[in-house]
């Protein structure tokens, strides 16, 4: 099935025999922001074009605003930015010289 004929997570675990339930697993600490993250997200929201692309949002708005917040989680969570990961598919043909490719 197509991923856009899914409509809620009910739709995708009862196919696949997955169970699942919804419970607090971080819980909520204490975050303030300091004065220089909010004067650097002032000047973002006023002066950066975040809205022209999800990647420019996603450098300039979001993944700052989750750094900040990470810090009060730092020994129980990791935070990733765009990890690009590489597979490499080895095709051995009997006889033949092997085919590698890369996605």
């Amino acid at each position: 099935m197509p991923f856009a004929n899914y409509q809620s997570v009910a739709d995708v675990a009862r196919p696949f025999r997955i169970h699942f339930r919804r419970e607090n697993f971080v819980w909520p600490l204490s975050a303030p922001l300091s004065d220089y993250f909010r004067s650097e997200l002032d000047f973002t929201l006023r002066e950066v074009p975040f809205d022209d692309s999800e990647s420019a949002a996603c450098e300039t708005l979001i993944y700052p605003f989750l750094r900040e917040v990470w810090r009060a989680y730092l020994e129980a969570l990791t935070l990733w930015s765009q990890l690009i990961y590489q597979v490499c598919l080895i095709i051995w043909w009997p006889g033949g010289r092997p085919l590698v490719r890369s996605f």
